[in-house]
Order: C-alpha cells, then structure tokens, then sequence
C-alpha cells in the first residue's frame, strides 16, 4: 500500500515530540530500536522520526515479525516499535517471542487498530506498550521514554479498551450471580504492564442505562 493509514504524507516534517520544550541530554547508553511495518514507506518515516530523538539507536528494520524474530532474538535490551501486521494474532505471536527472550527487547505495538479485542490480546501478550499511529507523532517518544525507564504506556483509546473488557467482564458476573474472583482473574491475566496501563488515569466506560463509569 502506498498511503499509511492515520498519518498524513508528510507527519513528522513540522511537528516535535512531546517532551516539554527542548530535547534533554542524551542518556550515556542509547535505547536500540527495532522497527517492523509491512509498509517501507512507514518504517522510513518513523526511523527519521526517532532518528531526531535524543539517546535512539535504529537497529534494524523489518516488514515481517518473523524475520525481526529471527534478528532481535538475543539481542539484548531495547525495543521493538511494531505493527503486527495484517494477520495480528500471528504477528503478535512472532513478536511474543523477541519478548520472551531473558534479557530481549520489549515490545511497543504501533498499529491502525484500536479493536477491543487487538488490544485485550496484546495485553495478555506482554507488551510494554500499545500506541496507534494516528498519535505516532505525539505518543511514541513518550512510550519509549517510560518503557526506558521500566514502566509502561498504552496511550488513551487500548486503556479504554482495557477498561471496557474489565468492566463486561464484572457487568456479565454480576448478572449471573457469580463472584468477583473470576474478574480478579481476568485482570492478573492481563499481566503487569495491562494493569499499570489501566491505572495510569482515570478511563471513563459507557454503560447501559448510565452515561459513564470510572475505572
């Protein structure tokens, strides 16, 4: 495809990262990037992109995240910005697998699809963070700013995506009678990085018969 979708021809010519004004000093050890898009055209935009940030090494780039697999695995720290692709849940799994690694890069999902159920599986994945490229520009540094630092980022809509699957999964139990324990369950399935994700701020859920509630 020649267009990205959410981004316009040109996104990153005029505009500068979030991080308060001017760059800080460079950290004394760069973070290595790796970088998997099927679209050429986005992996070169987005390596210009970081290539502007402080302390960012670009180690490579790959269209497909089996072939990315095969050369971040053992690589040692650092991160992989990643769109799984047009088959997710096999790109995730070939992804999972970079992470896996004892000492491997963490994965940053960078991707058009802002689904429920894209986001719940790359949580459960183990995913450090999930940005869509529609807020590439704004977003990304700041996730490989936290993601440095040990946390984590899902920027505003995979946090309501979290938040809507822990609170259909409390509405159905509460319907059926059953005990909070399960929805407990549910949300140690998720791991760490989901659950830090959906403490990072407030989210508000639509529900039915109410116009919204905190989680």
């Amino acid at each position: 495809m020649s267009s990205v979708s959410g981004l316009s021809a040109d996104p990153f010519a005029s505009q500068s990262p979030d991080h308060g004004g001017d760059f800080p000093s460079p950290p004394a050890e760069p973070l290595r990037v790796w970088l998997c898009d099927e679209q050429a055209s986005f992996r070169q935009l987005l390596a210009g992109y970081l290539g502007l940030l402080p302390g960012i090494e670009i180690a490579g780039g790959f269209a497909d995240p089996a072939d990315l697999r095969e050369a971040a695995a053992g690589a040692g720290p650092g991160v992989v910005v990643a769109d799984p692709g047009a088959d997710f849940a096999a790109g995730l799994a070939a992804l999972s697998g970079v992470a896996g690694t004892p000492g491997g890069p963490a994965i940053l999902i960078l991707c058009g699809r802002a689904d429920d159920a894209a986001v719940f599986r790359a949580a459960r994945a183990g995913v450090r963070g999930y940005v869509l490229k529609s807020d590439a520009v704004t977003e990304v540094g700041t996730a490989l700013d936290r993601i440095r630092a040990g946390g984590v980022h899902f920027s505003a809509g995979p946090r309501q995506s979290l938040a809507r699957f822990a609170f259909r999964a409390w509405a159905q139990a509460d319907r059926d009678g059953a005990a909070i324990t399960p929805i407990l369950h549910l949300v140690e399935s998720l791991g760490p990085a989901a659950v830090d994700a959906l403490l990072q701020a407030p989210v508000r859920v639509p529900r039915r018969n109410a116009a919204a509630v905190a989680v």
